[in-house]
């Protein structure tokens, strides 16, 4: 064999050699979707799918492919399952509220039902945004006072300061945004007497399945005690308001 023949051959082994390596990282297992990611309102279900088998089918066992974690911490937990050989599914116990953020990261060890180890990106998180207006009394649409209060429903608690801050009135015929004034507790709960409904259908949006009005023993696990110990709270979902200028007639 020739001088040439040999720089030849090698040269094409370095060829075979490199396109070998980038196959093999071409095809690496890893995780080809993820959801959800961002800012989503409402999150129920978490879906995260693997280009390669990760159990084998019909596996009962719920094998978490994530540690996870979310903030606050109070957040009802759900439960974690393989849909097939490659897609897992997490179901929260309920739709998260607003204020929420989770993480979901790859645990070190997760292999492959080949034994691979997983490449890519490998932590996942999502925030439920910040407090969002669900309902208000009276409705859009209604006839209103000079000096209207609202009630007004929010998706997860706020401090009196965010509200004052990025809550505002749109007064017809004014070109510019009012402002608000939070009022205090006593006055709110005088209002919620009077719209009974209006404390009963929050409640029932917090704590899905049950009822307000129904009989229930005491205890630290009672969700409407809870509920009762949130809306005294400084940060609460319900509150009752005033715009800091006379509405129109």
């Amino acid at each position: 064999m020739t001088h040439s023949a040999q720089i030849r051959l090698f040269f094409q082994s370095q060829i075979f050699l490199f396109s070998f390596l980038f196959l093999a990282a071409a095809y690496a297992a890893e995780i080809v979707s993820f959801s959800p990611s961002g800012e989503v309102k409402g999150v129920r279900q978490v879906t995260a799918r693997f280009s390669s088998p990760m159990v084998t089918f019909g596996d009962p066992r719920e094998l978490s492919p994530f540690s996870i974690s979310c903030n606050p911490t109070d957040v009802q937990q759900g439960n974690g399952r393989w849909a097939d050989m490659r897609n897992w599914v997490y179901d929260f116990a309920q739709d998260l509220p607003a204020g929420v953020h989770c993480e979901f990261k790859l645990k070190p060890d997760l292999k492959t039902l080949k034994g691979e180890s997983i490449s890519g990106t490998k932590d996942f998180s999502f925030t439920t945004g910040g407090p969002a207006i669900v309902q208000t009394e009276p409705y859009e649409g209604s006839v209103i006072a000079e000096d209207q209060i609202f009630l007004i429903a929010l998706d997860a608690a706020a401090t009196v300061e965010s509200i004052e801050k990025n809550v505002y009135c749109d007064i017809e015929g004014v070109n510019e945004k009012v402002g608000v004034v939070v009022l205090p507790h006593k006055q709110r709960d005088v209002l919620l007497k009077e719209h009974r409904y209006f404390l009963s259908e929050h409640f029932s949006r917090l704590y899905p399945g049950q009822n307000y009005f129904a009989a229930v023993e005491k205890g630290k696990d009672n969700p409407r005690d809870k509920f009762l110990k949130q809306l005294s709270a400084d940060n609460t979902s319900l509150i009752a308001l005033q715009c800091r200028r006379a509405l129109p007639n």
